[in-house]
């Protein structure tokens, strides 16, 4: 299955993939390999990371309970 579509259905009830233009491992639970290849490399890099959506915090400078 293509990671850059969705399927989703037409008012006639068949199956269309509509194209997203995503990262590869853009989904709810990227595998192991997909976060160590193609984010955390990236990181360590400090390369950009196409489509993050998701803020950093640093994690040290929280008491837990006033995490964001």
């Amino acid at each position: 299955m293509n990671n850059n579509s969705y399927s989703s259905y037409s008012s006639s009830g068949s199956p269309q993939f509509v194209p997203l233009n995503l990262p590869v491992g853009w989904r709810f639970h990227p595998s192991d390999e997909e976060l160590v290849d193609h984010y955390l490399k990236r990181k360590r890099r400090g390369d950009p990371i196409d489509g993050l959506d998701i803020g950093e915090v640093q994690i040290c400078d929280y008491d837990p309970k006033d995490l964001p």
